[in-house]
Parts: structure tokens; C-alpha cells; sequence
């Protein structure tokens, strides 16, 4: 499959890829109040939102368990979280 155009984040598992678009404010937001209680549920609201496309298909990845929770350890680098530094004045 071709990668998508735009602001696409690529995610690679093993010799698979799966095109993530950029998430919405609104989709961060679920994201992070799903995540709270759940952390396989944070990852199902990233590729329920935001999957478009990728050598493996959304139903198999939300039929994953283990690859949700691998997709959950990225979610930082996915969310586009900044490395926020704190300086006493």
C-alpha cells in the first residue's frame, strides 16, 4: 500500500507499517481520558480515529491485544508530547 499524503505518522511492526494521521485536539482528549481507567482503550481511539491504511488492517490490529498495548507504549511520540523543560527563577 502507498503511504498516505499530509502529516501521517508511520508505525512500524516488524516488516508491517500502519499510517497513523495526525490526531485531532478532540481525539487527545478522548485518548487521554480513555487511557486513564484503560490503556488497550487508548490505543483502540488512536486507530479508531486516526488509521489510514498501512500493510495491516484496522480490524486486525484492534483484534490485537499485544499490538494495541505495543501501539500504547508509543503513545507519547503519537500524541506529539513535547519535552517540557521546568526552571526555578
Amino acid at each position: 500500500m502507498e503511504k498516505p499524503t499530509g502529516e501521517v505518522i508511520t508505525l512500524m511492526v516488524g516488516d508491517d507499517t500502519i499510517y497513523l494521521k495526525k490526531p485531532s485536539r478532540a481525539v487527545v482528549g478522548l485518548c487521554l481520558t480513555k487511557g486513564a481507567v484503560n490503556p488497550v482503550a487508548q490505543a483502540e481511539v488512536i486507530i479508531e480515529n486516526c488509521y489510514c491504511g498501512g500493510s495491516l488492517g484496522k480490524e486486525a490490529i484492534l483484534a490485537d491485544t499485544g499490538l494495541l498495548l505495543g501501539i500504547n507504549s508509543k503513545m507519547q511520540e503519537i500524541l506529539g508530547v513535547k519535552v517540557v523543560e521546568v526552571k526555578n527563577s
